[in-house]
């Protein structure tokens, strides 16, 4: 929402002179001037699997021999098309 507003502040237009979208599906986006399309991503499971990850790394970090592996997870995601785009 700042980027909006510096590139307002510079005179310029959106989505005519440049384009904008944000990342995190935040609902004030839909308020702003113009509309900001954005990337949503469903927090709760992303607050789950953060969880998960961590209670790993700790349940591991004390098991005697346990290698760690590296944690990855692909998220659904939503693109929300609004006018800054």
């Amino acid at each position: 929402l700042g980027a909006l507003l510096a590139i307002h502040e510079k005179r310029l237009r959106v989505p005519e002179d440049i384009a904008v979208i944000g990342f995190g599906g935040i609902s004030d986006g839909a308020f702003f001037h113009p509309p900001l399309s954005t990337v949503r991503q469903d927090k709760g499971t992303l607050g789950r699997l953060a969880v998960e990850v961590l209670a790993n790394k700790i349940e591991s970090r004390f098991a005697a021999g346990k290698q760690t592996q590296p944690d990855w997870s692909v998220l659904q995601h939503q693109l929300l098309v609004r006018n800054s785009t």
